[in-house]
């Protein structure tokens, strides 16, 4: 009896400063991520790192957008709503788990432009080529993730995470198009802490091994008038491809029937963790993954019309001096894209009651690359219980993307970048059961470039004709990641303490982007974007 008596004692001491250390000052989940490099990693070993023995969140939320500065693909006019929970839980000394879920609910009004839920993330895009064609869309997100990271013990860990998202997106006006995405990511991770000789300092490094599948089925319809044409251009790149008009069949079409667009990425990364005695701490991450995919449906008498493949590589180092009620910290990250996506040349070889795609060559129609840079620096001070009485960020972010786009003989050349600055402060007050927090941000960006330089590579014949070109989408685009702009972020949120082990919250955002130079806009009608957010939850 006495042993059972020990080991409840003991658990009822364990919970009671479980709930000290995360319920009773009100800790937000976001900090808590934000003061661990390797939680922010690829690496799901990392997830031991957690500062806490738990730490949990549950939401409601809605957004709204609004104005008319915005890229080609989005909404000037949205509503978002959902819900959503993550928690980190330590069961012990040696294993946490992570878990998180979330559902999105959008909607927008007068949108065109695309028909992929993100055209930035695929080979090629399906656009839209009349502007008479806008209307609503709706999208239904639905998140899960999970993790667990265990300590095998002489400095060995292992860990594993899995990030499922489904999504379902519909356009509401001809022409319709009707998508479903699923799309997984798994990693497999393992870290070793290498002894030291002595306690000033310690050694971590880690690999983890990285997957990512993708695939987002397309199908277009037609409700209203049957005998109105729609056209849409097969974008390879630069709003710069062929253009198709839609029926209700054909037999090697882009938009004719149901078809997928598949992503797979396989690739690994590393990680080196030093952390000194004093206090300082240097944390890397190396990552490299390997793209294919395709558009199409594989079989013996399907079409498959374009495949794709590219790699893409960062780097990712934090450097962070932490004390018991301050910390600083200075992140940096690079990365660089290539890819590359292919026609594929066939025809169909029919044989009495049997056809079979016969495939001949392929032509390289996109070559691409994207580099990113972003650099950024936290002061935290007066922190209690991982929340900082204030804190304060800088930094800044680089982006470009350089394509080459070929239709023989013709090709066309795009090269865009951007650039942005930013800065915010926040203030958290504590006064007895009740939080108060505000946060006030300002954002300067501007970019340039070549939105379009069309050539060829020999002289074209007479019965060649020139590819067609969406100007009035390519030039929005142009003006939307170049125009000098200003923002300025204001966030308000009240929290209380209900017990020592659950805190209650509501937190408001809003967001106000401004075009400066908006006179020399001849695509994007307005100067102006405005965004607000209302979440109310609880902590725990």
């Amino acid at each position: 009896m006495k042993k059972y008596f020990t080991i409840l004692l003991s658990l009822i001491v364990h919970t009671l400063a479980a709930q000290d250390s995360v319920g009773i000052r009100y800790p937000a989940l976001a900090y808590v991520q934000q003061t661990e490099a390797w939680l922010d990693s690829r690496n799901a070993a990392g997830l031991l790192f957690v500062p806490v023995w738990k730490v949990s969140m549950a939401e409601v939320f809605a957004a709204k957008g609004d104005g008319g500065f915005v890229n080609y693909y989005q909404s000037d006019d949205s509503y978002e709503w959902g819900a959503g929970a993550e928690s980190y839980y330590r069961l012990n000394n040696r294993a946490v788990l992570y878990g998180k879920v979330r559902y999105t609910n959008f909607m927008g009004q007068n949108m065109t432009g695309s028909a992929f839920i993100d055209p930035a993330y695929n080979a090629f895009d399906l656009s839209e080529m009349a502007d008479s064609t806008r209307g609503t869309k709706n999208m239904e997100t639905f998140l899960l993730a999970g993790g667990v990271a265990t300590h095998l013990g002489h400095g060995v860990s292992l860990g594993g995470k899995v990030h499922y998202r489904t999504a379902n997106y519909a356009k509401y006006r001809d022409l319709r198009h009707t998508n479903k995405l699923l799309d997984l990511t798994a990693s497999a991770g393992v870290n070793y802490q290498l002894p030291a000789g002595n306690d000033s300092w310690s050694l971590i490094v880690g690999g983890c091994y990285l997957y990512r599948r993708s695939v987002e089925g397309l199908s277009f319809n037609m409700y209203g008038v049957t005998d109105k044409q729609y056209y849409t251009l097969i974008n390879f790149g630069g709003f710069y491809g062929n253009s198709e008009l839609w029926s209700a069949s054909g037999s090697k079409s882009y938009t004719i029937d149901s078809k997928p667009v598949f992503n797979e990425f396989n690739g690994g990364a590393i990680q080196l963790n030093l952390r000194l005695q004093n206090a300082w701490s240097v944390f890397c991450e190396a990552s490299y993954l390997n793209r294919t995919g395709y558009y199409g449906k594989k079989s013996p008498n399907t079409y498959v019309f374009t495949n794709h493949n590219g790699t893409e590589i960062s780097v990712d180092g934090r450097l962070e001096y932490n004390r018991a009620n301050y910390r600083h910290s200075l992140s940096l990250q690079a990365g660089k894209e290539h890819l590359e996506n292919y026609e594929l040349i066939s025809h169909e070889d029919i044989q009495g009651s049997r056809s079979d795609i016969i495939y001949t060559g392929k032509n390289l129609m996109l070559n691409r690359n994207i580099t990113t840079f972003n650099a950024e620096y936290t002061g935290s001070s007066g922190i209690k219980n991982f929340c900082p009485a204030w804190q304060f960020k800088a930094g800044g972010d680089y982006f470009s993307r350089n394509q080459q786009v070929s239709i023989y003989p013709y090709y066309r050349l795009q090269n865009i970048w951007n650039y942005n600055a930013h800065a915010s402060a926040s203030r958290n007050i504590l006064n007895g059961k009740n939080q108060y927090g505000i946060t006030l941000g300002a954002l300067y960006g501007a970019g340039g470039g070549i939105p379009k330089d069309d050539k060829t590579y020999a002289p074209p014949s007479s019965q060649q004709k020139p590819p067609k070109s969406l100007d009035q989408l390519l030039y929005r685009e142009y003006e939307y990641l170049t125009a000098a702009r200003w923002a300025v972020h204001t966030e308000l949120e009240y929290a209380r303490n209900i017990n020592p082990a659950l805190c209650a919250y509501v937190n408001l955002k809003y967001n106000l982007t401004h075009e400066i130079n908006a006179i020399k806009m001849e695509y994007i009608s307005q100067k102006s974007f405005t965004f607000a957010a209302l979440s109310a939850g609880c902590r725990f």
